[in-house]
């Protein structure tokens, strides 16, 4: 995939585990590790557990900026990921 192909963005539905996102609301918190997949809540929000112990919690389509710098970097350490 090409740098103009790739997405700069997913919404927190469709969060994956491995990804490494941003929140730009997140403060210094805002930039994480999503460590499962997202699951829905009672309420209409998703919730997905971040490597750090924190747990996400998001409207569906909110969307979350991709780091694509440090998922190439974890590509490099961990090949054939």
């Amino acid at each position: 995939m090409t740098e103009q192909e790739r997405p700069r963005s997913v919404e927190a539905q469709h969060v994956e585990p491995g990804q490494h996102l941003w929140n730009p609301y997140g403060g210094r918190l805002g930039h994480f590790v999503v460590a499962s997949e997202a699951r829905p809540s009672p309420d209409g929000h998703v919730e997905f557990e971040i490597a750090d112990g924190r747990t996400g919690r998001f409207r569906p389509d909110f969307h979350l900026y991709i780091n694509w710098p440090a998922m190439d970097a974890q590509a490099e350490r961990e090949p054939g990921q």
